[in-house]
């Protein structure tokens, strides 16, 4: 037993010195040799497993680039899909599509990445519940014809060539070896193979896990990157990610030069340079900041009164002060919104669409609008329904989301003073979540995907489509206000399979007209999804408006990733 005692102790002390160790070289980290980032990890990382519900930084949505990798990165200035485990993209016809690897390919434990990899990781979309299975609704097969090319084969009743483009550039690729021993030890139970944490992640991106604890995540680079032939080593050799409590912690550290990047909400950032003069930057220079992307919008229940009548919509619309949105919700992140689910400076956005369908702060055209359409005012200075029945709405948000919250009261301001009587509320974001997903709520805010990706502006107009959203009390996880027109569903279905850019022009300015004619919803504001904000104390060459070499993507998403290579430590 004496002896049994002597080696636990041994142990025990191994192991605290191990921890001692890493701590010490946590602390000690050299500075030019770190990049320290925040924004994305708000706890203890759990699980790096691609099959988790929630993973932690990096892997926290599939396109973020360090440890494992994507076929292709989408660039959001070019709209282009660049080459990144892959080397291009063919289709062999309507509905085939080859994919070349490159050859020189390896995970990190130096094994090749190969066509049998690729295989494996989509049909895992297919096998188990994933945040890829969707593309099986659109995809018959996927076939390795070869080491390096990997055949795509859609269904011929409901093939989506956009879904598939989306895809390329959002699902991790892991090692067939490493997740098929998980899938045979845990005898394919779903459940338990989620549940595997995999701390140590074995991808094919330039970093691996260095520290994991409850204040910080560290990632270490590595120096064998496959990909180095080409682009050579990223520049930080290492990348810190401090787990912070909230927003202000975050930008107090930004502030004192001991963040790089943030990629997190700061209020009047302008303020960190030309107030307090120090070396912080955005995008862009002045207003709006950031490169605006999503659209926040009213989203309208389509299946209570008076929300059932366009003409309310319609007046709704024009009682909103948008000019107000940007300055006093958004803190100039925005310029005034326009009636679309298009973005000024896409190829397909039209101001005559516009000028023709849509509308604008007008409160005596709302006014106009509804008296004609017969409804009447009260002496308490509220309007009646046609029926006579007293208007009293909710608009609701989670609680928490300033901006958003600031915004749904300048909407019940402005529509209070033509005498629709509207009242903000701010629940908890999960109950709130439910009751929007039952089409539990009479106006909420929302935001129809926003992501950077091939499939936009489709994924926008898709918050429009009808056909698979069931009634009230049905879960639905996009089309909140059951907004339905046939049309639309028939554009929205068309449009991924149209191959000539200006019959795709005219669709999506079709739907355009119809999101406007019909008010199916109200956009609101413009919002970056994917941004940051840096700080040069201690490194620099940022990418920005001025050098524009990498898109504003968070620093590790798609493109944006080639902001590692560039940077320089400050000397």
């Amino acid at each position: 037993m004496k002896a049994i005692r002597i080696v636990l102790i041994v142990v025990i002390l191994l192991y605290m010195t191990g921890f001692v160790m890493a701590a010490q070289n946590v602390s000690s980290l050299p500075r030019n040799e770190t990049f320290y980032r925040s924004g994305q990890q708000w706890g203890p990382v759990n699980s790096y497993n691609v099959l988790a519900g929630t993973r932690g930084w990096p892997m926290i949505s599939p396109n973020r680039l360090l440890i494992y990798e994507n076929l292709f990165a989408y660039n959001m200035l070019t709209s282009e899909m660049e080459p990144l485990l892959a080397t291009e993209y063919t289709w062999v016809n309507n509905l085939t599509m080859d994919v070349a690897l490159d050859r020189n390919a390896r995970f990190q434990n130096g094994t090749p990445l190969t066509a049998e990899d690729v295989v494996y990781s989509y049909k895992l979309g297919q096998k188990y519940n994933a945040h890829f299975s969707s593309l099986w609704e659109s995809l018959e097969d996927i076939k390795a014809l070869d080491q390096h090319t990997v055949r795509f084969i859609m269904r011929k009743d409901n093939p989506n060539r956009l879904l598939l483009l989306h895809y390329l550039q959002y699902v991790f690729i892991v090692s067939k070896d490493i997740y098929q021993a998980k899938e045979e030890e845990f005898d394919y139970d779903e459940t338990e193979l989620r549940q595997w944490p995999d701390l140590n992640p074995v991808g094919s991106g330039p970093y691996k896990v260095f520290d994991l604890s409850d204040e910080r995540v560290v990632l270490v680079r590595d120096d064998n990157h496959w990909a180095k032939y080409k682009k050579g080593l990223p520049r930080p050799r290492y990348i810190v990610h401090p787990i912070f409590k909230s927003n202000d912690a975050g930008n107090r550290a930004l502030e004192q030069g001991n963040i790089d990047l943030s990629q997190q909400f700061i209020p009047r950032v302008w303020e960190m340079s030309l107030v307090k003069d120090l070396p912080v930057g955005t995008w862009y220079d002045d207003t709006p900041y950031h490169i605006p992307y999503a659209i926040p919008t009213l989203i309208i229940n389509h299946t209570r009164k008076p929300m059932d009548d366009v003409n309310f919509r319609r007046a709704l619309a024009y009682a909103i002060d948008y000019t107000k949105i940007p300055a006093l919700a958004m803190s100039r992140y925005s310029e005034v919104v326009k009636s679309s689910f298009l973005l000024p400076g896409e190829e397909y956005f039209s101001e005559e669409n516009i000028a023709d369908y849509g509308w604008e702060y007008n409160p005596a055209k709302a006014e106009e609008i509804l008296q004609e359409a017969g409804y009447t005012k009260g002496a308490d200075g509220f309007y009646r329904t046609p029926d006579g029945a007293r208007i009293r709405l909710t608009v609701e948000c989670p609680y928490g989301w300033t901006d958003w919250m600031v915004t749904l009261k300048i909407v019940a301001q402005s529509a209070q003073k033509v005498g629709l009587d509207l009242r903000t509320e701010f629940p908890e974001y999960a109950p709130l979540n439910d009751r929007i997903m039952n089409g539990d709520f009479d106006l909420v805010m929302s935001a129809p995907p926003g992501y950077a990706s091939p499939s936009q502006p489709w994924n926008r107009f898709k918050f429009m489509y009808s056909a698979d959203i069931g009634p009230v009390g049905e879960l639905a996880f996009r089309n909140f206000g059951r907004y339905r027109s046939e049309e639309a569903d028939e554009l929205i279905k068309a449009i991924p399979m149209i191959t000539e850019q200006a019959e795709i022009v005219e669709a999506y300015n079709k739907l355009d007209r119809i999101l406007m004619k019909d008010v199916a919803a109200i956009p609101l504001v413009y919002r970056a999804w994917q941004f940051y904000t840096f700080n040069e104390t201690h490194w620099t060459g940022f990418a920005d408006a001025e050098n524009p070499y990498a898109p504003p993507q968070d620093g590790a998403i798609g493109a944006g990733i080639k902001l590692l290579y560039n940077i320089e430590p400050v000397q």
